[in-house]
């Protein structure tokens, strides 16, 4: 589960496609994603589990960047 805009969100997903489903559970995941904010102590995750699956839902190598000036 994912904390996002001030609502929580489950997102499920496989091979076989994704669900995401507003719900009121505590959420597995604080802030933004994954790992990275981990280790720069912007995000906490509940155990490595999570933040394994986390990174799986949100593959990237590169960092966000913005190329225009504005």
């Amino acid at each position: 589960m994912v904390v996002a805009g001030g609502k929580r969100w489950q997102i499920e997903g496989g091979t076989d496609g994704a669900v995401c489903t507003s719900v009121c559970t505590k959420p597995d995941l604080l802030d933004n994603p994954p790992s990275s904010l981990v280790a720069g102590r912007r995000m906490t995750a509940r155990n490595d589990d999570v933040l394994r699956r986390a990174d799986l839902f949100f593959p990237t190598a590169l960092a966000p960047h913005c190329q225009t000036c504005f």
